[in-house]
């Protein structure tokens, strides 16, 4: 079995719908057996939870607005995560 989670940072205008501060895309890779949503979600969850902690030491506050699967095929799946900034100073 082999697991893979690739996540990057868009241009909110790129995806109609998605106009917040920050838009994440988070793919994930599963092989060697049945993929779920939830399998999906565990992975992403925790990243997307990394990245508003450690957004509090670059003296912003991330705050998820929404997270929606994009992409769902039998091996290959894509989210999308959008959060709004608040600054800490």
């Amino acid at each position: 079995m082999t697991i893979e989670v690739r996540t990057g940072r868009i241009p909110s205008e790129v995806v109609p719908g998605w106009d917040g501060a920050v838009v994440c895309w988070y793919v994930t890779n599963l092989t060697g057996e049945e993929w779920t949503a939830e399998k999906h979600e565990e992975l992403v969850q925790p990243i997307i939870d990394k990245q508003m902690h450690d957004s509090y030491d670059h003296g912003q506050e991330w705050r998820i607005e929404k997270v929606e699967a994009v992409v769902w095929r039998d091996y290959y799946q894509v989210s999308l995560a959008q959060f709004r900034i608040r600054d800490s100073y």
